[in-house]
C-alpha cells in the first residue's frame, strides 16, 4: 500500500517547524534577528562567557550553524569575542546585543502568546507532553 505524503510524520513536523518559526520571525523582525540569532543571544546571555563548540552542545546544534549566526551577531555588533580558553575563543554580548535581546524578548512572548493561544489551555499542555515523549531518549 503505498502511502501519502500527508501520512507522513516527519513531514508534518517539517511542516509545523516551517511555520512556527515563520510565526516568530514575524514577531523578531522589526528587531532585525530571527528566531534562530534570539535563541542564541538568549542563551549567551544567560551562559557567557561561552565558546561556540560548547554553546553548540548546549543548543544541540550544528557547530557550522552556530558559526554563521554568531558571523552575523558579530557583524551587527551584537555578539563580541572575549576571554581567550586556551585556543578557543569565548562568547558574549555586547551592550547593544543586550538592548537587542531586552526588545526581542517582548517579541517572542508575543510570539509564544499566539502559539499558545492557537492551541488552547488542554492542547497546550498535551503539545508540551508529546514533545517530552519525542525528545525522550
Amino acid at each position: 500500500m503505498k502511502k501519502t505524503l500527508s501520512e507522513c510524520n516527519c513531514l508534518y513536523l517539517r511542516w509545523i517547524t516551517s511555520r512556527t518559526i515563520g510565526m516568530y520571525d514575524k514577531y523578531l523582525a522589526p528587531i532585525g534577528i530571527t528566531v534562530q540569532q534570539y535563541t542564541i543571544l538568549r542563551h549567551i546571555s544567560s551562559l557567557s562567557p561561552i565558546t561556540v563548540t560548547d554553546l553548540a552542545a548546549i543548543l544541540q546544534f550544528e557547530r557550522s550553524t552556530i558559526s554563521r549566526n554568531i558571523k552575523v551577531l558579530t557583524d551587527k555588533q551584537l555578539v563580541t569575542y572575549t576571554n581567550l580558553k586556551g585556543r578557543a575563543k569565548q562568547l558574549e554580548l555586547t551592550e547593544v546585543g543586550e538592548e537587542i535581546l531586552s526588545a526581542a524578548n517582548i517579541g517572542w512572548d508575543k510570539a509564544q502568546k499566539e502559539f499558545a493561544d492557537k492551541l488552547g489551555t488542554e492542547r497546550m499542555k498535551q503539545w508540551n507532553e508529546l514533545l517530552t515523549c519525542l525528545l525522550e531518549e
